[in-house]
């Protein structure tokens, strides 16, 4: 039952995000606003890795720049100064950040709470740092500019409505595997490290090894998004993944609702798109950004999808007495 609500859940969610903006689309004409639609489905990917290891792992992760940084600066390596298709540089930045997952993950996985936080994002900041002074290869502060976009049978995709259906696409499958992660095995194993880690170590599971996994995952997601995001901007500087953008896809899980997929997915468009609505009030727009997720945060601090949730159960529960009453 439990499983049956969540994929309802998921599925209205998913569903409603894709046919809103299929509306939008008709009357959308501006290539600003469908590069921030593409963004948007881009930070889902990553608010959705995120969301693996710190929601349903319950482990302390304030770094996804450095990951979202790996994928973008491989792809765009790859593609530009190696001669590969972004395509190939989408691959390598999956292995890039398996490899870099696996590897950070070991040492990172055996500390706990606070100080894993602390190291995550100490090397988000090494990354970033590396980014800007590693310039024959990297750009320095200027970047990588000239970074292709995606091929489909020799047709160049460049224009950002075009590259939103190709995003539609890749995150449409991306959601529903992971969807499906977290009902497996594995996903099981995550949720019960998160609450009852003891209680798992004790029936013989190997709980490190299942961290560094949850670690693994979440790095291939947040590579994707970065490798995506690299080939809608067309170039990529150290400026874009600083803490202050970590910091916002952490609001995005957490104002969306920690745990959850649906919620990686609300957060993602919520986050991104607020501050662009507000930029009519100008210098205060982000004042009244920050404003509005405190709110939501204390008011709401199982986010947006349990707001959902009980709308749902609301109106479901009206409906069953209508029913009776007739």
């Amino acid at each position: 039952m439990a499983h049956r609500k969540k994929r309802t859940m998921l599925l209205a969610v998913t569903g409603g995000s894709i046919l809103v903006v299929v509306l939008l689309s008709v009357f959308l004409k501006s290539n600003y606003t469908w590069r921030l639609l593409d963004q948007c489905i881009i930070n889902a990917l990553i608010a959705i890795g995120l969301n693996l290891i710190c929601g349903y792992s319950g482990q302390m992760h304030f770094g996804p720049t450095a990951m979202t940084a790996i994928g973008a600066y491989t792809a765009a390596i790859i593609s530009t100064k190696l001669g590969g298709s972004m395509w190939i540089g989408l691959l390598a930045a999956v292995v890039m950040n398996v490899l870099v997952g696996l590897l950070l993950g070991y040492p990172c996985m055996k500390i706990k709470g606070i100080y894993l936080g602390l190291t995550t994002m100490a090397f988000a900041e090494m990354i970033r740092i590396l980014a800007n002074n590693v310039i024959p290869l990297t750009g320095g502060p200027t970047g990588i500019n000239g970074i292709p976009g995606m091929d489909i049978f020799s047709l160049r995709i460049k224009e950002p409505r075009e590259f939103f259906y190709l995003l539609l696409v890749i995150s449409g499958v991306m959601t529903w595997m992971a969807w499906q992660l977290t009902r497996s095995k594995w996903g099981r194993l995550f949720k019960a490290i998160a609450t009852e880690e003891q209680a798992v170590q004790t029936c013989g599971i190997n709980i490190f090894r299942v961290k560094v996994c949850a670690f693994i995952f979440s790095s291939v997601y947040m590579g994707v998004g970065g490798a995506l995001y690299a080939s809608l901007m067309a170039y990529i500087t150290p400026s874009g993944f600083t803490a202050e953008v970590g910091y916002k896809y952490l609001m995005m899980i957490l104002v969306g609702g920690y745990g959850t997929i649906s919620g990686s997915i609300l957060g993602s468009f919520l986050i991104t798109l607020l501050p662009e609505a507000l930029r009519v009030i100008e210098n205060y727009y982000l004042l009244v950004f920050y404003i509005v997720v405190f709110l939501m945060a204390v008011l709401r601090p199982h986010g947006l999808v349990d707001l959902l949730r009980r709308a749902t159960g609301w109106i479901h529960s009206k409906a069953s007495k209508r029913k009776e009453a007739i």
